[in-house]
């Protein structure tokens, strides 16, 4: 039998006579299939099916399966939902079906293939498995190509994503017609056309896929339908295992097929899903030197999410099982993905699967959740120098960790001498160490928000550890190094020095160079130290020291308040403000914290932002959406409420008094809600005044100009320390919240807090929006403080007004007195 979906017309013209007759002897000499919608139920209430003789039965199902298939909602919304009842109440598995009934079903029912509802593909799908499970074998044989061809065309109607219960019938009817028995073929309900994978592999990858054995390993690795197989399961997939020499060399081909199509972001269909899922467990006790990276990159590509920030899984089930499988193995390579996976993944359920696995690599090492983050980072071959060297032909290529910079480079010199660009060829074949500067910068990056996340515990090393761990490792070092860091012998005080190398070894050393010895270290936080040894260290580094690769001696401190000591569990110190929704929605998920969405749907009018600090606290920012503007359906801006803290209690959490929080987590989680207010509220917005929401004037006016938050306070230092090393010393002053700029035109005030800018003498307002990816050329002291680099431009830019040429700005100024 053909594989088009079309019947013959000789076919056609048969059943139709058939079941005319049947029809108009059931409906009493007329066809009862005549009338409305309404009519047809009536009349089927009334049928004598059940006397009817074994062949009117197979006609009348046959004539209300193309009755269903003519149908149509706009015709009669109560019939368009009770057909597939009626079809399932006349489907017999013990009528007399034949092999062309099944060519007459498909011709009647190739429509629904478009159908947007998933009723009536579904009953037209469990109608088809009917007739093909009451077949011989000959019959069975005759339909196979017709029901693939049907399968195909009812799979790649929604490309991977059509509803479950019809890709379960999909796939039943697709097994079903394949039939018993057969080892030497790809079942075609496996690797089918659903998606681009599938073809791929059958393309590229045949000969494997059929060798002896195979095909039944593939049906049984497909049949997996959980993230950790039963011991029965486990048991038959030993023996098929056994018998199929060639599984290994097919599940590795595929597996690696797989990542190379998860990287161009495409989506398996589920069948294909399920089938990866199940291939892990064939590398799962595989000890060669390829498995554990093989199983590594599925994980990662398993546990990837589109948007990339987002927790929306491309390949869940393939994600949740790598993992596991991952974890079962030995060496480095578990640990650093797992590791760089729990930095990653936005997916709560998929988040809590990496850390279980982490912790559990780790308590069979013997070490702490921190120790295994720790020692997972990746060096990716770097020298302690934080560089790996390569001859390309004439050229040497270098990759480079830049102190200071905050990423890796790659540079080519010829007989010594730097060379810009090189030849193409010579790029080309250097192209893997492109790959590897990518991969470092990702790895400094996680490794710089660990790090970072330490300000919020009381963690110590000794001191060998800290030494090994944190500075001499190539990443980690270059960002432990730029620290400050504590030490001290037995009970005795804490004593802050840099890191350097001496002698072969790490030592700290004050800011006059005199070493500190002792047992225990610890990151320095400037809430543990007095003002003026915070002045002191903030004065050295600003002079002398490479750029802090986030805020250490400029962090903001945030202590209890007596506002908050009377509210007792609640802060309402970041509290009524307007911020941009989408704005502050990607900022919270780029410091670590995850939170509901807010939109025009049910529980999304109230989000609440959450993140665990020192393994054992979590605070709590709630936000709400501002009803939207006519005619608007996304949340453009929200509202901010209170801050609340609780405490881990085994499995729950439990709601913590303000006081009873260690400061360091009070402090550093307030300043992220600081820093989420300070960047996304409307008042920061330059361009508000050329189309913002009248309704938040009231508010911009008395907070783009207003007093200096404790973050906006450290920009002022910081500036106070870096203003008199620049040109702009002359010609500008620090006057409480303002920054002064004295220009060639006019004289110009900026708002420390908020960047925005007024004209004097009349405090007329100046619009300039700061250009994407341009900054400062200012050597700054830290490099997480972006209304710092725009308070700096706008400062050079207007010390100089008379060098301005763009006309939008010209025209504000000269609006104004000289």
């Amino acid at each position: 039998m053909a594989g088009t979906l079309e019947a013959p017309p000789e076919l056609l013209a048969a059943y139709g006579a058939e079941l005319a007759a049947t029809e108009a002897e059931v409906g009493g000499g007329r066809s009862w299939w005549t009338g409305t919608g309404r009519d047809w139920l009536r009349a089927w209430q009334h049928l004598p099916v059940s006397r009817l003789s074994a062949d009117r039965r197979r006609h009348v199902a046959l004539s209300l399966v193309r009755a269903m298939s003519r149908s149509s909602y706009e015709d009669d919304d109560e019939l368009f939902r009770r057909m597939p009842a009626m079809v399932s109440q006349v489907l017999d598995p013990a009528l007399p079906w034949r092999a062309d009934d099944v060519a007459f079903l498909v011709h009647e029912g190739r429509a629904l293939v478009r159908e947007p509802s998933e009723e009536l593909p579904t009953a037209l799908v469990r109608a088809l498995r009917t007739v093909v499970a009451a077949l011989d074998a000959e019959g069975v044989a005759r339909v196979e190509p017709l029901v693939s061809a049907f399968c195909d065309a009812m799979s790649s109607r929604c490309r991977g994503t059509q509803p479950e219960s019809l890709r379960v019938e999909v796939t039943a009817l697709r097994a079903d017609a394949v039939g018993e028995g057969r080892t030497d073929v790809v079942p075609p309900h496996l690797l089918h056309g659903g998606d681009l994978y599938g073809p791929a592999a059958r393309e590229l990858l045949g000969d494997l896929l059929i060798a002896p054995g195979v095909p039944a390993v593939l049906s049984h690795c497909a049949a997996l339908d959980r993230p950790v197989p039963t011991k029965a399961w486990r048991a038959q997939f030993a023996r098929l295992l056994a018998a199929a020499p060639g599984a290994v060399p097919a599940a590795r081909a595929l597996l690696e097929l797989f990542v190379e199509h998860a990287r161009r972001v495409e989506q398996l269909h589920h069948d294909a899903e399920s089938l990866v899922r199940g291939l892990l467990w064939v590398l799962a006790d595989r000890d060669d030197e390829w498995a554990t990276p093989l199983l590594a990159d599925v994980a990662v590509q398993g546990c990837a999410a589109y948007p990339p920030t987002s927790g929306v899984l491309i390949h869940p089930r393939i994600g949740n099982a790598a993992v596991g499988v991952l974890a079962g193995r030995a060496g480095q390579v578990p640990l650093g993905t797992l590791a760089r996976l729990s930095t990653v993944v936005r997916n709560r359920a998929l988040h809590g699967r990496v850390v279980a696995a982490l912790e559990t690599l780790g308590a069979a090492r013997g070490w702490s959740l921190a120790e295994v983050m720790e020692q997972a980072v990746d060096d990716h071959g770097l020298d302690p120098a934080g560089e790996i060297r390569r001859a390309v032909g004439e050229y040497e290529a270098t990759v480079r960790l830049v102190p200071g910079a905050g990423r890796a480079t790659l540079t080519f010199t010829r007989a010594g001498r730097p060379v810009r660009t090189p030849p193409r060829p010579i790029r080309e074949e250097a192209a893997d160490l492109k790959a590897l500067a990518r991969a470092v910068d990702k790895t400094l990056a996680a490794e710089r928000a660990r790090v970072e996340s330490l300000l919020s515990t009381t963690r110590t090393w000794a001191f060998g550890e800290w030494a090994s761990r944190c500075c001499a490792h190539p990443v980690t070092g270059a960002i432990a190094r730029t620290l400050v860091w504590e030490v001290r012998t037995g009970d005795g005080p804490w004593r802050a020095g840099l890191p350097v190398h001496v002698d072969g070894g790490w030592r700290l050393v004050d800011r006059a160079g005199a070493p500190h010895a002792g047992e225990r270290v610890r990151l320095w936080h400037p809430i543990r130290a007095d003002l003026d040894e915070v002045r002191a260290w903030r004065d050295h580094v600003a002079a002398v020291w490479p750029a802090q690769p986030f805020k250490q001696v400029f962090r903001e401190v945030y202590l209890l308040t007596p506002a908050e000591e009377e509210t007792g569990t609640y802060s309402n110190r970041f509290a009524a403000h307007v911020l941009r929704y989408g704005q502050v929605a990607a900022l919270i998920r780029a410091r670590g914290w995850r939170a509901n969405h807010l939109g025009p749907f049910d529980g999304g009018y109230n989000a609440e932002a959450q993140k665990e600090f020192a393994g054992a606290w979590r605070a709590s920012f709630f936000i709400d959406a501002v009803e939207p503007e006519r005619h608007r359906y996304e949340v453009r801006h929200c509202t901010t409420d209170r801050v609340r803290f609780a405490r881990r209690d085994g499995a729950y959490w439990a709601e913590a008094r303000l006081s009873d929080v260690p400061v360091e987590v009070f402090s550093e989680a307030m300043r992220d809600v600081d820093l989420f207010v300070g960047v996304t509220s409307v008042a920061a917005d330059p361009a508000w005044v050329d189309g913002g929401d009248e309704r938040f004037r009231a508010y911009r006016e008395s907070t783009a100009f207003g007093t200096l938050s404790a973050n906006a306070q450290v920009r002022a230092e910081a500036l106070a320390r870096l203003l008199p090393r620049t040109k702009l010393a002359a010609v500008v002053a620090l006057d409480g919240r303002w920054l002064r700029v004295r220009g060639r035109r006019r004289t110009y005030r900026i708002h420390i807090g908020s960047g925005n800018i007024l004209m004097e003498p009349n405090d007329e307002y100046l619009c300039i929006v700061p250009a994407r990816g341009k900054g400062t050329s200012v050597q700054l002291p830290f490099d997480d403080d972006p209304i710092l680099s725009v308070v700096l431009s706008k400062a050079f830019l207007l010390a100089a007004d008379d060098r301005i040429t763009d006309p939008t700005i010209l025209a504000q100024i000269g609006r104004g007195p000289a």
